[in-house]
């Protein structure tokens, strides 16, 4: 169960693959930083984890809480992570499904904009979008137990579906 994606290297041959090197106005910047597996920002790579995290590739998720120092040939021993030792995440409510809209917000300037998109728990999608809804953490939802990950058809958004089984 693979949690720790190391940034990937650039190419030694150069940006246009033939060695030839130019002059970036990023040179002063850093590497990307390495990423953890459990914690998504998107909901493909939500779906991703909850499947295997052996199918998390580098890209959908955040920032490493502990990365690799400099020097250091491997990543950090993620068994001892406060996000993998973190205790489950439960949902209360009497409901077989409930309805998971994603509302997407851009942040910065020019070149340097992110969106983020943030999930948020429809507690009754009968009454509206935005009425009695719940901002929720990816990485909660990636320790929701009891829960399985389903599709919206109409929304930007999925539905959590509960597992089959006695309720607690």
């Amino acid at each position: 169960m693979p949690l720790y994606l190391p940034a990937p290297e650039p190419d030694p041959r150069g940006p246009d693959g033939l060695g030839w090197n130019r002059l970036s106005l990023a040179a002063h910047y850093s590497t990307p930083p390495a990423q953890c597996a459990l914690r998504p920002r998107r909901y493909p790579a939500l779906y991703d984890t909850r499947r295997d995290t052996r199918l998390a590739q580098w890209g959908p998720y955040n920032r490493c809480i502990r990365p690799r120092r400099w020097g250091q040939l491997t990543g950090p021993d993620c068994r001892s992570c406060p996000i993998l030792t973190a205790s489950p995440t439960t949902l209360d409510t009497d409901a077989d499904r409930v309805l998971v809209h994603v509302t997407t917000r851009t942040i910065g300037q020019l070149w340097a904009t992110e969106s983020i998109d943030t999930p948020h728990l429809d507690h009754d999608p009968a009454t509206g979008r935005h009425t009695h809804s719940t901002a929720w953490a990816w990485e909660e939802l990636v320790r929701l137990h009891g829960w399985a990950i389903g599709r919206a058809d109409h929304r930007v958004g999925f539905w959590l579906e509960r597992r089959t089984g006695p309720r607690h």
